[in-house]
């Protein structure tokens, strides 16, 4: 049932997103703001996203990853690299309230995606450029797939502390993560566009992102590992059963409220070892 006090439109009715962006991190960012509502236009080369070739698929040129991270999305094909496409993707992005996209930075100023030219044409733009590393770092301009992210950030050497050792997560999480903050990175945009007037320029990179998700865990590590023996999802019949609770007490009673018999659970064992 539909809640009368929502809008029905999506809080971000009315706003256009460009979106250039390819892969998995920009085209899920632009993903959550169609699903707010914005009217996103995914700009492609004429050979389309590498991800429309990824995955079953019961068209082509439409695979199972292509879908899941390009819902709610009109598209447009242009080629880039001529000066007609150049000068369509300008028409659009003068009459747009967001542009997203993750081309090298020096590519992008080719092209006249940087953001100073685009802000000449709309000074209310709001450009959100993605990408692996910051283009002033040592590893600027480098790509920066998944697993690169997640070594780097340290979450594979993380994973040691459950699997003894280094792995990495099996989803592309840094991807993920980083298309979040993207995502919110713009909307706030859109806020501030709302409160000044003007547009402006974001840069979201997929390590800058990770690092900080994982600072937290790091500054906690200390006090109680996160992995302890107790953080499993225990056997039991006819499936597995997860649990989890925030002391010895809690844990006594979560126990005993699902009709457990875990008598290590509350006099001691793994489970208490590894309490606050």
């Amino acid at each position: 049932m539909q809640n009368p006090a929502l809008p029905v439109e999506g809080p971000l009715h009315g706003i256009t997103v460009l979106d250039l962006s390819s892969v998995i991190l920009g085209p899920m960012a632009g993903q959550y703001l169609g699903d707010m509502g914005a009217d996103v236009i995914k700009v492609e080369a004429p050979e389309g996203d590498v991800t429309r070739a990824v995955g079953p698929r019961r068209s082509q040129a439409m695979g199972a990853l292509f879908l899941a991270n390009n819902r709610n999305k009109r598209s447009v094909a242009l080629d880039l690299k001529t000066a007609d496409g150049q000068a369509a993707l300008h028409r659009l992005a003068a009459g747009s309230d967001v542009l997203l996209h993750s081309i090298r930075a020096s590519a992008a100023a080719r092209i006249g995606l940087a953001y100073p030219a685009l802000a000449a044409l709309n000074p209310r733009l709001v450009h959100c450029h993605v990408r692996g590393f910051q283009d002033d770092g040592p590893y600027g301009g480098r790509p920066a797939y998944d697993d690169i992210v997640q070594a780097l950030s340290g979450l594979a050497m993380l994973q040691k502390i459950a699997a003894g050792e280094p792995r990495y997560l099996p989803s592309l999480i840094a991807d993920k993560v980083s298309a979040v903050h993207a995502a919110c990175a713009i909307a706030l945009a859109l806020f501030h566009r709302e409160r000044t007037g003007q547009g402006g320029g974001r840069w979201s990179t997929r390590r800058r992102a990770r690092c900080a998700w994982r600072r937290t865990r790091s500054r906690w590590r200390p006090a109680r590992p996160a992995f302890a023996a107790c953080r499993r999802a225990w056997a039991s019949t006819p499936r597995r059963c997860c649990a989890s609770t925030g002391s010895r007490q809690k844990r006594s009673s979560g126990w005993r409220a699902a009709g457990l018999d875990r008598p290590d659970s509350a006099q001691g064992g793994r489970h208490r070892r590894s309490s606050p």
